[in-house]
């Protein structure tokens, strides 16, 4: 069972039991902030043109070499800008989920962290119960011992081999 299930009390209520896999919402997304503008106006063309000073044109000749060694920074920057960084930030952005994963792993399995088991009703979803359950198996059971303890008698208030962290508005 990989998502959650929809379990009917004796009431008519429909409620969503299932195991939640963060103890907490994650977080909103950083606000996104409008880019600052240049205080001196920006650069001018020639400050670009500066920066190929290494390119020696001579007396007017050799026109040709300066272009094609403007053309290869150009290209350069180009390979920079669209290839190798937007791979580095990928790189680096698959190291950080494998990392946060490998460490909710180490957590629920070596240090035997709970998983959080919650029922939260359809109708009104500030109306929930959860249970703070150790183990796979065991929080797998405890889902089938709510879902049926919902469907027989309503939401409980407590549950063998569980201890109950969430409780909602109107129980």
């Amino acid at each position: 069972m990989w998502g959650r299930q929809v379990v009917t009390a004796p009431d008519g209520e429909r409620w969503h039991v299932g195991r939640r896999w963060l103890s907490r919402p994650p977080p909103k997304p950083w606000s996104r902030r409008r880019p600052r503008e240049r205080v001196d106006g920006g650069g001018d063309a020639s400050s670009w043109f500066d920066a190929l000073s290494f390119v020696d044109f001579g007396d007017g000749g050799d026109f040709l070499g300066g272009v094609i060694a403007a053309a290869l920074v150009a290209a350069l920057l180009v390979l920079l800008v669209f290839a190798i960084l937007p791979l580095l930030g990928l790189a680096f952005e698959l190291a950080l989920v494998i990392g946060v994963f490998a460490s909710g792993l180490f957590g629920r399995v070596v240090l035997r962290r709970p998983w959080t088991i919650e029922a939260v009703s359809a109708e009104d979803p500030r109306r929930r119960v959860g249970f703070a359950v150790t183990g796979w198996r065991r929080s797998r059971r405890a889902i089938g011992a709510l879902a049926e303890a919902i469907a027989t008698t309503g939401p409980p208030s407590a549950l063998s081999e569980a201890t109950p962290v969430v409780a909602g508005s109107g129980e």
